[in-house]
């Protein structure tokens, strides 16, 4: 099974309930295609990285979340409410 993954640097926990402003471009197609499915994302947290010059780490673990509530936001992002 593969799913989409959405690196943060905060941790979802299961049962757990986040706001995210979705603002770039990969993730708003991420999010559209979780809502049209009806399926969800993984959230994993960002490991410090104090090399710039490559991407972020993320850890190998992770929470399955689910939209339950967006709305578009008055400055025109996304604004989403997830589940673990």
């Amino acid at each position: 099974m593969q799913i989409p993954l959405f690196p943060l640097n905060v941790v979802l926990f299961p049962e757990g309930e986040l706001k995210l402003r979705i603002f770039e471009p990969r993730y708003i197609d991420m999010v559209s295609d979780c809502l049209r499915n009806d399926t969800g994302f993984g959230v994993c947290l960002i490991q410090e990285d104090k090399d710039m010059s490559k991407s972020a780490d993320f850890f190998s673990m992770g929470t399955y979340a689910k939209i339950i509530d967006w709305s578009q936001m008055e400055d025109g992002l996304l604004g989403i409410v997830i589940k673990g």
